[in-house]
């Protein structure tokens, strides 16, 4: 293992990328920036929380080996990302109880993606990077591509981002998306121990 993992490190940057990445999805959406050019929501930051839980669920993905090195890093993330998530409901008149679980998905990916970084070596974190992407970004365009062609949307509710997005719409309930992204830090988990245990008879 790298020597910068075996040292806990300063939160720091991290933290500042995540707040940056989040602060600019939430001026957009309080600034009633439509982010599309025609059929737009009005008012604009009715999407307020829709846009946050994409930015904040892509940005762990694309950036996950440099945000969540280790615990410390990613109990930061959770702790910032809950204030962040209430105030996109606020604007968007979202119920508590819809951020609150929303915000459990969130964590719950946060650690999943914790438990990857610490179980791969660096030569694996291009295709960790790569199959978060695919479960989040990968499923947020095979959704709309289902819903604007009339396709079979239903694959699509098994990914993370697009089952917590349908969640916070209220017409999925909460199991769903707690499924998909528990699914994701099992694995994680399970990957973790096997590492440790082939590394163990090494040291």
């Amino acid at each position: 293992m790298a020597q910068s993992d075996s040292k806990p490190g300063s939160v720091t940057a991290p933290l500042a990328v995540w707040l940056v990445v989040q602060l600019t999805a939430l001026a957009l959406a309080a600034a009633r920036v439509p982010l599309s050019a025609a059929h737009f929501v009005a008012p604009a930051e009715a999407l307020a929380i829709h846009e946050m839980l994409i930015v904040q669920f892509a940005a762990s993905a694309m950036l996950f080996p440099f945000l969540l090195r280790d615990a410390r890093r990613c109990v930061a993330l959770m702790l910032t990302s809950a204030p962040m998530l209430q105030l996109a409901g606020t604007l968007s008149t979202t119920p508590m109880p819809r951020v609150v679980g929303a915000w459990t998905c969130l964590s719950i990916w946060l650690a999943a993606l914790t438990l990857w970084r610490r179980a791969l070596p660096p030569r694996g974190w291009p295709v960790a990077v790569a199959v978060a992407n695919l479960l989040t970004i990968g499923g947020l365009i095979l959704w709309y591509l289902a819903r604007e062609f009339a396709g079979d949307a239903r694959i699509a509710r098994l990914f993370p981002l697009v089952a917590t997005l349908r969640f916070i719409n209220s017409d999925s309930p909460l199991i769903l998306p707690l499924t998909s992204t528990a699914f994701a830090s099992l694995c994680g988990v399970i990957a973790r121990f096997m590492t440790r245990r082939h590394a163990t008879p090494a040291s």
